[in-house]
């Protein structure tokens, strides 16, 4: 399943032959509902626990987001943190109430990705003057320099570098196009900022150096999943119909969806491109459908993640203020070298993967 349904509380007791590389990370937390106090309680006074930490996720329904959840989680847990996760239904009002409902609950941290970085400083604010150690995830402000500027909010962001990342691959996109003709790109409809940028960097670099390539438009996936993205290029083919060359799409179920719509309307799509590198994206690229995938490293994200927010929680020296979490580039012919995130995590519940800035003997 693409998209699993998820409680409002969700509290566990556990948790390549690439192309090229990059990185990034951010912590926060943030409770929902009226157990909430019994649960930290309950947290706190066992034996196992020495700290709880909230997760808020903007949508647990993706499985990138789901599997940074989960290995936050994993990770988590061999430190001996608790973690309760929070799913925001890609709603920015419930991230921001769920921060300052774990504010009231007096959790020791908190990671968050912000749906909207502007929304959540304010929350992310009080939490810091009540004593509370936040980790943000995601390209908060878009560029790395708007990024440091904001990340005196924090006390530290894990980004996924969405500057170095965009020119990877805008480049990858313009080479599988043969740095020609028309393509549309299908953005997300949510305000996510740091997504939003990371696709206009793409395109940028696509454009720039190759005069033979037109960007005809955007199109939005209002869902987020392979449906939204069919209907987005629905949309794309009734507006600029066989003009299309290429897709280059903000998530990798829109690349998918788009390749969908293609076909269904016979229209021969030269490429198409898709990020995140969820485990059905690998089956289209193996299909043809795909062309270019730049898959992130969601469970590097979130191991990460747990180790800098541990490292604020026992006063540890040298934690960053800025950690890059890399990407990797695949095609049909080195699809196979990608590394599976549900075995990912795995490694890192059993210690064998511990992520960036683990602290020694952990």
């Amino acid at each position: 399943m693409r998209r699993r349904a998820v409680g409002k509380w969700r509290v566990f007791a556990s948790a390549a032959g690439t192309m090229c590389v990059a990185s990034a990370l951010v912590v926060s937390i943030a409770p929902g509902s009226a157990s909430a106090a019994s649960r930290h309680a309950t947290a706190r006074k066992g034996t196992s626990h020495q700290f709880v930490v909230g997760f808020t996720n903007p949508t647990a329904a993706v499985q990138v987001l789901d599997t940074i959840g989960r290995a936050i989680t994993a990770r988590g847990k061999r430190l001996g943190v608790k973690v309760v996760e929070l799913d925001d239904q890609l709603t920015v009002s419930k991230q921001v109430s769920d921060i300052k409902t774990l504010v009231g609950e007096h959790v020791n941290g908190i990671i968050t990705f912000p749906l909207s970085t502007t929304a959540v400083l304010p929350a992310v604010a009080s939490a810091r003057k009540a004593g509370i150690d936040v980790v943000g995830l995601g390209t908060l402000k878009g560029t790395e320099l708007k990024y440091k500027r904001s990340s005196k909010a924090f006390n530290s962001v894990v980004t996924q570098g969405a500057v170095p990342n965009g020119k990877l691959e805008g480049a990858a996109f313009a080479k599988a196009l043969h740095d020609k003709g028309n393509f549309v790109a299908i953005n997300i409809a949510a305000p996510v900022p740091g997504v939003r940028f990371q696709l206009q960097q793409e395109i940028k670099v696509a454009l720039k150096g190759h005069p033979k390539m037109h960007l005809l438009g955007q199109e939005y996936n209002t869902t987020t999943n392979e449906t939204g993205g069919i209907k987005a290029m629905d949309e794309a083919i009734a507006r600029w119909g066989s003009k299309i060359d290429g897709v280059i799409a903000y998530n990798d179920y829109s690349a998918e969806g788009a390749a969908v719509a293609a076909k269904n309307d016979h229209l021969k799509l030269q490429a198409v491109f898709g990020r995140n590198g969820d485990p059905t994206a690998v089956t289209a690229v193996k299909d043809g459908e795909i062309t270019v995938l730049s898959t992130i490293r969601p469970w590097a994200e979130g191991a990460t993640a747990m180790n800098i927010m541990y490292r604020l929680l026992k006063h540890t020296k040298h934690v960053p203020a800025i950690a890059t979490v890399g990407i990797a580039l695949y095609n049909k012919k080195n699809i196979n070298k990608r590394i599976n995130w549900t075995a990912a995590v795995r490694e890192i519940a059993s210690g064998k993967i511990k992520g960036e800035y683990a602290p020694s003997g952990s």
